[in-house]
């Protein structure tokens, strides 16, 4: 509770318990769900226990894409929480702008609801939440079945980057963009420190590794000194 949900909680009104909760849930969308409601409920029923029910806030996302789409903005990814597939397609219909999700799932079946129900316009699955390169091409076979575009989602440099370089010189339904973290140290930094040759931008593009396998190689510095472990039959 003290690490995950009081963040979201303090110096906020106990009256807009709703929104509260939302934030909490939505603020942790990377941990196991059972982790973090159980320290939610703490929270939640005690501001039950002072309060009772308050009516919801407005869900805003609408109002927000037609603000960036007015600003010529190319896309806007994941405006709802992206298990509410329902209230995306509803942000997908009202604006004229690519609207764009699925870094979060990694269930095959929701991929196939997300894309039968237009959802969204383009696909953005990543590799590692997914589960892998195949179940990435599975995804991004569906999209490309009713035509529509895939951007994967790669949010650091590290060998996520690598490997969604190849998958988007490999499908058919690449998106015109390729997602690169730009911003210097921390992962940036490590991830120098992980493999080579590093991936750089020249001009605006990323070339893909051409050497074989993934056409990068761990660095030997950082292996010597990495924990490893052998799993045997």
């Amino acid at each position: 509770m003290h690490r995950k949900i009081v963040q979201h909680a303090l110096g906020k009104d106990p009256a807009h318990i709703d929104s509260i909760v939302d934030r909490a849930i939505e603020g942790n969308h990377k941990f196991p769900w059972s982790f973090v409601n159980r320290a939610l409920s703490g929270l939640d029923t005690a501001i039950w226990d002072l309060y009772g029910k308050i009516h919801q806030k407005p869900d805003k996302a609408i109002e927000v894409g037609k603000l960036i789409q007015d600003h010529g903005y190319y896309f806007f990814e994941e405006p709802c929480p992206y298990w509410e597939l329902e209230w995306t397609a509803e942000v997908a219909k009202n604006l004229d702008m690519l609207v764009t999700g699925g870094e979060q799932d990694n269930d095959l079946a929701q991929w196939r609801r997300m894309i039968k129900m237009n959802a969204v316009d383009l696909i953005q699955p990543d590799i590692l939440y997914l589960g892998g390169i195949t179940r990435t091409l599975r995804a991004a076979k569906m999209a490309e079945q009713v035509g529509m575009k895939c951007i994967l989602h790669s949010a650091n440099v590290a060998m996520v980057s690598v490997f969604t370089l190849h998958v988007m010189g490999a499908i058919h339904n690449a998106g015109p963009f390729f997602e690169l973290s730009i911003e210097p140290g921390g992962i940036a930094k490590q991830a120098a420190e992980l493999y080579q040759p590093f991936l750089e931008t020249k001009d605006g593009a990323v070339a893909i590794p051409d050497g074989p396998g993934w056409g990068v190689e761990f660095r030997q510095d950082w292996l010597s000194g990495a924990d490893h472990q052998v799993s045997e039959a």
